[in-house]
């Protein structure tokens, strides 16, 4: 593996590479137990599992992301993107010592999720939610260079016409969660 989890003495660890990394390149598969809501929500709920722990994999499906891949921080401008089901890919090349980041809105589809963000990237939007809050030309851009994963591609033409919404089973789902306090 070319990757190691590191202090990026701005906000926390974050996975970092260890050797140069080429535009295109694979650079983990995710993979974890997968649930669907009820289930996240009962570990949640529970405090079992934190909320940003998990990456929807497809309709109501959720991996549960172990340490390394729950490390991966996010931007605005990221060097890396996600296809297929899970794979997390190179946009560009990476050298080594590079900090490995890739935009959490493009793998999350139509929800009610979001965090400020703390990238400090030229591009930062502050706020990272889900696909939606990505500027279309961005998102035309993230299209072009692959960096579209499985779940996303399936509301890519809905979000691109603005009339993507949370779907129903996600709707019904949110009410399992607590409030937060």
């Amino acid at each position: 593996m070319n990757i190691t989890i590191k202090d990026t003495h701005k906000y926390g660890n974050g996975v970092f590479a260890t050797k140069d990394i080429r535009k295109g390149s694979l650079i983990l598969r995710f993979t974890g137990l997968v649930v669907n809501i009820t289930e996240a929500a009962f570990l949640i709920n529970n405090a079992l599992w934190i909320e940003d722990s998990f990456l929807q994999v497809g309709h109501n499906q959720w991996f549960v992301l172990n340490r390394l891949a729950n490390t991966f921080n996010h931007s605005c401008s990221p060097n890396a993107g996600m296809k297929n089901r899970a794979d997390l890919f190179a946009l560009r090349n990476i050298k080594k010592g590079e900090e490995i980041v890739y935009d959490y809105s493009m793998v999350t589809p139509p929800t009610e999720w979001e965090m400020v963000c703390k990238c400090g990237s030229e591009n930062c939007r502050q706020i990272a939610s889900d696909i939606r809050s990505i500027p279309k030309d961005v998102l035309k851009e993230y299209i072009k260079m692959g960096n579209i994963n499985k779940i996303t591609k399936t509301v890519i033409k809905d979000v691109m016409n603005g009339k993507a919404k949370i779907p129903k089973y996600l709707q019904e789902g949110l009410k399992l969660f607590k409030e937060k306090k």
